[in-house]
């Protein structure tokens, strides 16, 4: 395997071979190679699908299931985007297919935020669970939903067995809500990626086919819970190494990163400890991957299912670009994630450079079952990016897209934002009129900005791309991506 995200992943972490998977789907006329690439090789292939919370791939380190039994039997797609990295909206949009500002949630919490603005939009009335279980599939759900889904006994539409997790993830306690009843935990007594865990494989060995599993474990969210058999791990891991880490010239940054100091020694140790307990954490998830992958082997059912491992957003440490430690930025640390896919005619070991968005999610799930995607959807299916033969076209561009006010976790001062991502290059623009140019292909790190650099006839085409990006819909959006 070869490309920039495994490079910049081998430099994070000795030995580690760092990755990315799928890949964004287009209309028949960019699509390539035979037509049993462009669809799912069987009728109704089951389909799992493993979002992590807060995920960055130097974790990858802890979770050996993961790289061997996902990574490398499966394809990577190193160019796959969060269209808003937080939380909330990047799970509204893999439910959707839509980018934010068509599904309108922009925020975790809040007036006009979270799971009631989901709930109140009636958008749950249209999710890929309702068009899954339309085409006659059992849907399954347990792990986080969406920020704010909290002492309720709702149970969304499209969903026949559900186990919503409820609450903010902190306290020595937690609560489901199990198909409309809550019932309370012991975190001490079980971890909540443990009954996640057995909840998917029970449901896994108790199903017939074809199903449609959704889990969503916290991990590796803050405060970065792990299970006791891990507590004594990864003691002398040390911060992986990191370029843009107090990145020491900011003079061409926006001015939020721009006026903020670089990190002391004393705070470089607290994330260290932070990055050894989200090693921890990420074991337990690696746990997780390995027991659905056991359940679906001893079931029979393992030859006949796709398996996704994604993220909902990437994740920075603290001194990243001079940042607090979070995500919602437009940089590569927060927008590009790490998934892969394995599944029927899906070839091992294999590296894809096309882009991907997290708003092909759900119109891949539909046309791997053969169900309706309504005309509404922003995203495609990424089944061409899956076979053997890649395809001739591909989009060339997506959209990231943020607004200002994210309230605790981001910095105070902290613009919104659109970006345009290439394969190669990430062009954003600020409220404030700031921007940013990187080349990605030269300058991973997002060092040096080029906006007073390059030919300003290329920010001028950058600029009428973005302004179309942002205001797309639907048939719009694979349009303006092309």
């Amino acid at each position: 395997m070869t490309g920039e995200f495994r490079r910049r992943g081998e430099r994070y972490v000795a030995a580690m071979c760092v990755v990315l998977v799928i890949a964004s789907g287009c209309g028949e006329e960019e699509q390539g190679g035979s037509r049993n690439d462009q669809k799912a090789p069987d009728d109704h292939p089951n389909i799992v699908f493993v979002l992590a919370d807060d995920f960055d791939p130097t974790l990858l380190r802890a979770m050996p299931e993961t790289r061997k039994r996902l990574r490398d039997r499966g394809v990577t797609l190193e160019n796959a985007v969060i269209s808003l990295p937080m939380c909330c909206p990047s799970r509204a949009t893999i439910l959707t297919g839509k980018y934010p500002h068509n599904h309108g949630v922009w925020y975790t919490r809040g007036i006009g935020s979270g799971w009631p603005a989901f709930n109140a939009r009636n958008l749950e009335a249209d999710t890929v669970a309702t068009w899954l279980k339309e085409a006659g599939y059992r849907t399954f759900f347990a792990g986080k939903y969406l920020n704010g889904y909290d002492d309720t006994s709702h149970v969304p539409p499209g969903w026949d067995q559900w186990n919503g997790y409820l609450g903010e993830y902190q306290g020595e306690t937690y609560s489901l809500n199990e198909n409309g009843r809550i019932v309370d935990y012991d975190r001490e007594k079980l971890h909540d990626t443990d009954l996640i865990a057995r909840k998917t494989e029970a449901f896994i060995r108790d199903t017939k086919e074809p199903f449609f599993a959704y889990v969503a474990p916290n991990a590796t969210h803050a405060p970065y819970y792990s299970a006791k058999r891990h507590a004594n791990d990864f003691t002398n891991a040390t911060l992986p190494d990191s370029p843009s880490r107090n990145e020491a010239d900011v003079s061409d940054k926006p001015r939020y990163v721009r006026e903020r100091p670089g990190l002391t020694d004393g705070q470089l140790a607290e994330e260290q400890n932070v990055y050894r307990a989200r090693l921890r954490a990420a074991e337990s998830l690696d746990d997780l991957v390995g027991g659905v992958l056991d359940a679906l082997q001893s079931s029979g059912t393992l030859d006949r299912t796709y398996i996704f491992f994604w993220t909902d957003n990437g994740y920075h440490l603290a001194g990243t670009h001079r940042l607090p430690r979070g995500k919602h930025t437009p940089y590569e640390e927060d927008i590009s994630v790490p998934m892969f896919v394995t599944g029927p005619g899906v070839p091992q070991d294999e590296v894809r450079q096309e882009l991907a968005s997290n708003t092909d999610l759900a119109p891949t799930f539909a046309a791997i079952a053969r169900a309706h995607v309504p005309d509404t959807v922003d995203g495609r299916s990424l089944l061409p990016l899956l076979g053997r033969n890649q395809p001739k076209r591909w989009r060339t561009a997506v959209l990231v897209e943020s607004k200002a006010g994210f309230g605790e976790e981001p910095p105070d001062d902290m613009p919104a934002y659109a970006a345009v991502r290439t394969e190669d290059v990430s062009y954003v623009e600020y409220e404030t009129g700031e921007r940013e140019l990187y080349d990605l292909a030269r300058d991973p790190d997002e060092l040096e900005n080029l906006v007073g650099v390059v030919d300003q006839g290329r920010i001028s085409r950058l600029h009428e791309r973005l302004a179309q990006l942002s205001s797309c819909d639907a048939q719009e959006c694979k349009d303006a991506e092309r």
